[in-house]
């Protein structure tokens, strides 16, 4: 600010001082501007990000994600070329770029994590600008020649966590030295949440499907099973819904032979990078898939070529296979066969994945047994056909009482007995319970009473149950003493769901020798049937319980993408928390400046919340241990805790 006059010495010392107030009050004004302004673009980059993270959470393909990502990366940063990685066990897989030139550069792929640039960003779990790559030695020779070739010198890295744990990196590329700066790190951390939001709402969104997917294919099978006479159609269904549903290359199922001591290939399913099968017959001791026979329970291994009991190690080698989930074709306690699969890539497979093979499992269990019953039935047509109509009416359903109802009634019908009960476990006891009975008309006064008796000795014993006679019985033979119809004979065979017993199927009859070992048999084929409706009916109420909470999830992912308003968040944060827990009540506390916790929102209290403490020093109460801590925190029994503060609430 200058001042000119056309005579010398005509400012004097209050002129000065007056011109010296007005160049600062300028220069105020022109800092409120700056700030003002950067405010300003700072404001319109956020309203940008919240833009991107509605584009991402609406976007309902999870193949297309990816690419997406990359191209909004590299928009919203102003960035030349984006490169997107996931991480896939301890390597980072390059799944989407994009840039122009960036597309033809052949990154390197996959890569390790702590290997070159990208590798570093996820070893070192925070972001990483690099202003000049010229000079940078981290990153892998070919990686840098490449992108100095087309004009890239700055680099932005951004990890990428969800729940504290590593999913990727996202990095982004200018053509400007220095092109990266504090603003675009923070608001490249801020894209990231958005990212692994989005990712995890498309994780959901699919697992959702897989159990939609799952379900109907379990559904389709067991009516396959209930429909169809052909075992090679219905083992090869089996094998196929294996490789599909698991996503594997390679499916087999195997049979013993009647020495019990090998398996043979029955029926596999393989992608057509397969040139032949592996070995036709194994011995089941000593074999990595016989264990699952041997031990009745599945297998899964992460590395079978590191597994000495592994026998084929060259032809797993030449295809490039690496893990094994194997489970036991068991039904009515015996063994008859094993179900496996095999990964390329290196997986654990977990509880869910397992339940679901032996499900498979044992469907091919059933359709073995269903064979055998109709071949040793095959003079008695009407009972097949009885037989062929009762699994389609059970496979048509998914409710278990409709399903009990028919077993008893078909196990009354089929064995030509008078009376037909079906009991089960009582929730978290030991204690039987009547679930479902067929009475037939005239058949006299109900026995329950010793029928209850000796069905809980079948299930204790986990084994089928035969007395001849009622009354002589020893358990229930004084009950019976004075019973007319004391002759009554009785069997029962235990509900079995992979190793649980859930409860017993029983029936009475005035015919001794018509409960024979075939009779037996169908008691024990009726009984799976049930069985197998207890884990439909679990299986549909798991994939029902897991699509509300996506749903809740989902609505709670839109909120946070879409809204500025935090107490509307907050609300919608704890409203979801208490749809996902159920039976519960929820808080959500915010760390203030002073130190302390403040209670931003509730949810599910019977209280008013003037009459809660609603601030606590951190270290302060179940709340402020929490903060504390740092980490999630499970108490099983507030009451019992010496930290609650709330303790009459």
């Amino acid at each position: 600010l200058a001042a000119l006059a056309e005579k010398p010495e005509t400012f004097g010392e209050d002129v000065r001082d007056l011109l010296a107030s007005a160049a600062t009050v300028l220069a105020g004004t022109l800092a409120l501007e700056q700030r003002l302004q950067q405010a300003t673009a700072r404001a319109r980059r956020l309203q940008e990000l919240t833009g991107v993270a509605q584009r991402l959470v609406a976007v309902l393909d999870g193949a297309s994600l990816p690419e997406v990502i990359a191209e909004e990366a590299a928009r919203f940063l102003r960035a030349k070329a984006a490169v997107f990685r996931l991480l896939e066990g301890e390597h980072l897989r390059l799944v989407a770029r994009t840039g122009g030139a960036a597309g033809a550069i052949a990154w390197q792929d996959p890569i390790g994590v702590g290997e070159g640039l990208d590798g570093a960003v996820a070893a070192e779990g925070r972001p990483v600008v690099i202003d000049d790559l010229a000079g940078e030695t981290r990153m892998l020779p070919p990686d840098r020649e490449a992108a100095l070739a087309r004009g890239y010198r700055a680099y932005l890295g951004l990890p990428l966590h969800r729940r504290g744990r590593l999913i990727g990196v996202l990095n982004l590329y200018a053509t400007r030295i220095g092109g990266f700066g504090p603003e675009d790190v923070t608001l490249g951390m801020g894209l990231a949440e958005q990212v692994a939001l989005a990712l995890e709402k498309a994780d959901l969104l699919r697992r959702e499907r897989q159990q939609g997917d799952r379900l109907r294919a379990l559904h389709a099978l067991s009516r396959a099973v209930g429909g169809s006479l052909d075992l090679q159609e219905i083992f090869g269904q089996v094998a196929a819904a294996a490789a599909e549903l698991l996503e594997v290359p390679f499916a087999r199922l195997w049979l013993l032979d009647e020495s019990g001591g090998e398996l043979y290939a029955q029926t596999e399913v393989m992608d057509r990078t397969f040139r032949e099968g592996s070995q036709q017959r194994i011995p089941v001791a000593g074999s990595l898939i016989g264990s699952a026979v041997r031990e009745g329970r599945p297998v899964a291994v992460y590395d079978v070529l590191s597994d000495r009991r592994w026998l084929n190690r060259e032809w797993a080698r030449r295809h490039g296979l690496m893990s094994l989930l194997a489970v036991p074709l068991a039904l009515g306690g015996r063994v008859r066969g094993v179900l496996s699969v095999l990964s390329r890539t290196p997986r654990h497979f977990g509880e869910e994945e397992q339940a679901l093979l032996a499900a498979l499992a044992q469907h091919a269990a059933i359709a073995i047994q269903n064979g055998h019953l109709l071949h040793q039935a095959r003079s008695a047509a009407a009972k097949l056909r009885s037989l062929t109509q009762l699994g389609r009416a059970i496979t048509g359903t998914l409710d278990p009482a409709t399903v009990f109802g028919a077993v008893v009634g078909a196990a009354g019908d089929l064995l030509e007995v008078p009376h037909a009960v079906l009991w089960l476990h009582e929730a978290g006891g030991g204690t039987l319970r009547k679930q479902a009975e067929h009475l037939a008309t005239g058949a006299g006064p109900l026995r329950l009473p010793a029928g209850l008796t000796l069905a809980s000795a079948a299930v204790q014993g986990e084994a089928p149950l035969l007395v001849p006679s009622l009354a002589s019985d020893p358990r229930v033979g004084p009950q019976m003493a004075a019973d007319p119809d004391g002759s009554l004979a009785f069997a029962a065979v235990p509900l079995r769901l992979n190793e649980r017993v859930l409860g017993a199927l029983g029936v009475f009859s005035p015919l001794p020798g018509r409960l024979d070992a075939q009779a037996m048999d169908l008691l024990a084929y009726l009984a799976d049937h049930a069985a197998v409706a207890i884990k439909n009916a679990h299986l549909y109420a798991e994939a029902s319980r897991k699509a509300e909470q996506t749903a809740a999830l989902a609505r709670v992912a839109r909120t946070l993408a879409g809204s500025l308003d935090l107490p509307q968040v907050f609300a919608m944060v704890v409203e979801a928390a208490v749809a996902l827990a159920g039976d519960a009540v929820a808080s959500l506390w915010v760390l203030e400046s002073d130190g302390t916790l403040r209670l931003a929102a509730s949810r599910g209290f019977s209280h008013p919340d003037a009459r809660r403490q609603t601030r606590f020093r951190v270290g302060e109460g179940l709340v402020g241990w929490a903060a504390e801590r740092r980490e999630v925190v499970l108490i099983p029994d507030i009451q019992a805790d010496p930290r609650l503060v709330n303790r009459e609430l």
